[in-house]
């Protein structure tokens, strides 16, 4: 059986990306914020309901890239400037890795609980998965200050993510990866070292104890084959 899936985002509509800016200066209430938020992951849902995509994601309307806002929930970290995102037109906000990473508040939830309700009115035979920056890629794109070693600090990003997970209401997570790809295992910004392959894998099944993961690497075949997860290449 062939279940046609959303993998990662939606392109952020021009409207809801007039809102947001908006609310950046002062011209838009946190409250007509949430409802364009709302507006916008409705009219996904129905044009994913009119495709036939049976699992899906809320579109990550609400994130700038791959790491934030997330990394901003994290105590620990400071927001540096904009980094290329590989070989791609693609950028993002590096983490400062300070000191000892812990969650400090986690609305990712609520954000997923908004998405489920949307989705029960409006495409209630879908099934729904949160999407998370994978620990190892997040260790790789991160300016490390405070660990002692790359491995420490993926370890560290994985208890982050254990905790966050436990809170989600969700059964399936899908976790993006893609500095496990053999190719590109490493960060644009060049490491003196790498994540080890057997860290890589225990803190991964370690995630996949805690919620069914889809680990997608995207950019080729990874390097690192976690048991009890669906990977990259398990999807087509």
């Amino acid at each position: 059986m062939i279940v046609p899936a959303l993998i990662g985002s939606l392109p952020r509509p021009v409207s809801l990306a007039k809102k947001i800016e908006q609310y950046s200066i002062g011209r838009l209430s946190k409250e007509k914020l949430e409802e364009a938020y709302r507006e916008h992951t409705r009219r996904a849902f129905v044009k994913l309901r009119n495709a036939g995509i049976k699992v899906i994601t809320d579109g990550l309307y609400r994130w700038d890239d791959i790491f934030n806002p997330l990394i901003r929930f994290i105590d620990g970290i400071e927001v540096d400037g904009l980094f290329k995102f590989y070989e791609n037109n693609f950028f993002y906000r590096a983490p400062v890795v300070r000191g000892e990473l812990s969650l400090r508040e986690n609305p990712i939830p609520e954000w997923i609980n908004v998405a489920l309700e949307i989705k029960e009115e409006v495409y209630p035979e879908a099934t729904l998965k949160a999407v998370l920056p994978g620990p190892v890629t997040l260790a790789y794109h991160s300016i490390n200050e405070a660990y002692e070693s790359l491995n420490e600090l993926a370890e560290a990003y994985a208890n982050v993510l254990g905790e966050l997970m436990k809170e989600l209401p969700v059964k399936l997570v899908e976790l993006q990866e893609p500095a496990l790809a053999a190719e590109l295992s490493r960060a644009t910004r060049e490491k003196k070292e790498d994540v080890s392959p057997e860290v890589a894998r225990e803190i991964i099944e370690g995630l996949a104890k805690i919620r069914e993961l889809w680990v997608v690497t995207y950019f080729g075949t990874p390097r690192v084959l976690p048991e009890g997860v669906i990977m990259n290449f398990d999807l087509i």
